[in-house]
């Protein structure tokens, strides 16, 4: 969704693998948000000891 967001590829796509070993592996957690069925929008928060940090988001930009 992010290129979709943007009109273009702004980060190298390993970026995106690395955020999805993270959510794997138990250090991230992906937040979606739906509106009429449809995921409109998408944050991934990072959780290291007993913090969590925002890393990343993006939305639709046709809703």
């Amino acid at each position: 969704m992010h290129h979709k967001t943007s009109g273009r590829i702004t980060r190298p796509i390993i970026t995106f693998d690395m955020m999805y070993k993270w959510i794997i592996d138990g250090y991230g957690i992906l937040c979606g948000l739906k509106y009429k069925g449809k995921y409109i929008g998408f944050a991934l928060v990072t959780v290291y000891k007993k913090a969590a940090y925002y890393g990343s988001a993006s939305d639709d930009p046709d809703i």
